[in-house]
């Protein structure tokens, strides 16, 4: 028989194997292809060079190996494989210059690659790749402008960029997703329509964009992502229903809004997300049943939710949660067990629990951090140690208690709390260094700390806040600059030392106090203007001069009350209308200034004095009802009145009197029962009946000690018990009696 019958014969095989294939008689069309190989052999043992037969032995053995992928003989098909891209290279040795070789070479090296991921040899996969790429560009040095060419030579740069970023090779990866686009670009030039080439090259640019945030090349992502989306809108423009196409869009539309909230471009953010859901919706519509896009579409409501939530959208916050929860349920409704869902489900019902609290929805509230407690137990039962789900499962049993100390629930939230620093113990266990649940850690301990003071139980409550502080430095130790650990540090601190104060440990609460000042300095040398920190600075500092005052350290105290003004004052350079460093400015001046008058520094005392009324009065310019403000300006009117009535400055001090009764009354036109008002208006009274008595003012003087008797018996009516009202009614009513018989 001659070689070309031979051949005829070998390939009336092929023909045979292809037609059993498409019958579905796979194993008849494996031993066709057998034969035609066996056929082929037979010739090239005669007639080695036989460049036809070689390249057919090379066709036969890449059919066979796709029948044996199909019954799922991989092993066979690797070594099918093997052989026929031994066969395609010596065929392109015979014929260096046909382009139909170098194709089938590629192809064949394509698929080879994709089995060599299956059966777990990536290092093999990234050479068949890299010699894909390299047959298919041989391919296109003959044939600049094949379009097959340069897309398969495309698919292959894309395919090489997903192998290298899955074993982490990040810039070769990059490097690859950026020569698949420039291919399928030439593919587009050709061909401006190709839906395959724009759908490939939308994928890599949207993977692109993927790599490009993790090396933080934010700019450059942000671009990936919208070139992705205007490709993907290509596709769409074409083929309207292509799901894959609406799939991607949809998902760079998601990442390009999370990309766009770390800009800060909020509205832009807002619309990402809005048109991705839109997206998704679009996909839901011609398959209702697909599950990657319900998920994505519930992911995506959960973060447009969040950033609703940043904008004050309250009640469009509201409604994103809950269509996300409802998208979440239809999914476990299929998967009860898919943790990806159940985790996100838990964390839209936290975020969920804490928007309804601020609608003052309790109950619904507390519904909320149950469920997502259930959500997070339900992750854990799957996968004991996440430990996201363990932290996050910690956060809703402390959002509990943050409920229910609100609704006086006190023993509950003690529970809570407690039970919050358990889970996040068992989150630390598993990874000693997380930072979130070490924070979160931190923070239940100060709250448990509150809670244990307001149940008076103040061995335990120390202890907590000394846990929270240490807590604290755990964090600070793996992120130094932790500005809101630096910050809740500080405050435990200052609540630390406002307890051993009240429990006569006084040199422990003056060494607190100042690591409290120490750690808000931490804060502002980070964060200058950060008010919260410059607020609490100047509160622990006067809290320092009172206890240096405690401890017979006047000179240190009048410099801690200073140094507490000068920082409040730092506060309102910065904010200048604010109203709790106004009140506290006020206080410390009026504390500053009883201490200037016990050191009988009269003149700096009056300046004092006169520095908290204006302050008051700042205060009172921009809240005019603020009963504290009233009572505090009153009561530092009648202390100006005292020091000038010392000074024997009688008209002075008759008009600050007129003053501090005029304020108490705003107050009391506020608050008619206001017992404070009520007792310094009633103690100004008795002082100006001894003013008048003294300036032989008798009318003036028995009207004023009439009017003090009058108010302190109001007093005694709202407070029947307090012996100092008690005293002061009886003492006037003395002087007024002696003063009738007189």
């Amino acid at each position: 028989m001659s070689v070309t019958k031979d051949f005829q014969l070998g390939k009336i095989s092929l023909v045979e194997g292809d037609y059993c294939v498409t019958a579905s008689r796979y194993q008849e069309g494996i031993q066709e292809y057998l034969a035609a190989i066996t056929t082929f052999d037979s010739i090239l043992s005669s007639f080695p060079n036989e460049n036809l037969v070689v390249f057919h032995k090379g066709l036969a053995l890449v059919k066979m190996a796709n029948v044996q992928l199909k019954l799922s003989q991989e092993l066979e098909a690797y070594q099918s494989y093997t052989e026929a891209i031994i066969a395609y290279q010596k065929a392109i040795f015979l014929s260096p210059k046909d382009i139909y070789i170098h194709n089938n070479k590629g192809l064949a090296l394509l698929n080879f690659a994709k089995l060599q991921l299956n059966l777990s040899r990536p290092i093999e996969a990234l050479k068949s790749y890299q010699e894909a790429i390299n047959t298919f560009g041989d391919f296109l040095s003959l044939h600049p402008d094949d379009i097959y060419a340069l897309k398969y030579r495309g698919i292959a740069q894309k395919s090489l960029g997903n192998l290298q970023l899955e074993l982490s090779h990040l810039p070769e990866a990059q490097e690859s997703y950026q020569k698949a686009i420039n291919t399928f670009d030439n593919v587009l030039s050709l061909s401006p329509d190709d839906i395959n080439s724009l759908s490939n090259k939308g994928t890599a640019l949207l993977n692109l964009g993927d790599l490009q945030l993790k090396f933080s090349q934010l700019q450059q992502a942000q671009e990936s992502y919208q070139k992705a989306i205007n490709t993907f809108d290509d596709v769409l423009s074409l083929s309207p229903d292509d799901i894959n196409s609406l799939s991607n869009k949809g998902t760079a539309l998601l990442n390009l809004g999370d990309l766009q909230l770390k800009f800060s471009h909020l509205p832009e953010a807002q619309e990402s997300y809005q048109k991705a859901v839109n997206t998704f919706d679009n996909i839901l519509s011609l398959s209702p049943d697909d599950i990657n896009s319900l998920y994505n579409q519930g992911v995506v409501l959960l973060n447009l939710g969040n950033l609703q939530l940043e904008l004050s959208q309250l009640q469009n916050a509201q409604e994103s949660y809950q269509k996300a929860i409802n998208i979440f349920d239809n999914v476990l409704s299929l998967f009860p067990k898919d943790i990806l869902t159940l985790y996100n489900e838990g964390a839209v019902l936290l975020n969920l629990g804490d928007l309804q609290l601020k609608f003052s929805q309790s109950q619904e509230a507390e519904k909320s951090y149950q469920k997502a407690i259930k959500n997070f137990d339900n992750v854990l039962s799957l996968s004991p140690n996440d430990i996201n789900s363990l932290s996050n499962k910690g956060l809703a049993i402390a959002k509990l208690g943050d409920l229910q100390l609100e609704l006086s629930h006190l023993q509950e939230a003690q529970k809570s709390y407690q039970k919050a620093i358990i889970i996040f113990d068992d989150a630390l266990s598993l990874s000693a260094h997380d930072i979130k649940s070490l924070s979160n850690k931190g923070i239940a301990l100060s709250k448990l700390s509150d809670l244990q003071l307001k149940l008076w139980l103040p061995q335990e409550a120390q202890e907590s806040y000394q846990k929270a502080i240490n807590t604290f430095d755990n964090v600070l130790s793996l992120s130094p600059n932790d500005i809101s650990s630096l910050s809740n540090k500080g405050t435990a601190l200052l609540n630390l030392g406002d307890l051993q104060l009240e429990l006569s440990q006084l040199q422990e609460a003056q060494e607190s106090y100042q690591k409290a000042v120490n750690t808000f300095d931490n804060v502002l040398s980070l964060s200058p203007h950060d008010i919260n920190s410059l607020s609490n600075k100047g509160l622990t500092i006067a809290k320092l001069g009172d206890l240096q005052l405690k401890l017979s350290q006047p000179q240190e105290a009048q410099e801690s009350y200073q140094k507490a003004i000068n920082t409040f004052d730092n506060a309102l350079s910065l904010y200048v209308d604010n109203i709790k460093s106004l009140f506290n400015k006020g206080i410390i001046l009026l504390r500053l200034g009883n201490l200037q008058l016990e050191l009988s520094q009269n003149f700096e005392a009056q300046q004092s004095y006169q520095g908290a009324i204006n302050t008051f009065e700042s205060v009172l310019s921009l809240s005019p009802d603020d009963i504290n403000a009233l009572n505090n300006k009153g009561y530092v009117l009648k202390k100006v009145a005292d020091l000038q009535l010392k000074l024997l400055q009688h008209l002075k001090a008759q008009k600050s009197y007129q003053e501090a009764i005029t304020t108490f009354d705003h107050t009391l036109s506020l608050s008619p029962d206001n017992i404070c008002a009520l007792n310094k208006k009633g103690e100004i009274f008795w002082s100006l009946g001894r003013l008048f008595k003294n300036l032989s003012q008798s009318e003036k003087a028995f009207q004023s000690y009439q009017a003090a008797l009058t108010i302190f018996e109001r007093s005694l009516v709202l407070a029947p018990d307090d012996t100092s009202i008690q005293n002061c009614r009886e003492h006037v009513q003395q002087i007024i009696t002696i003063w009738t018989k007189v």
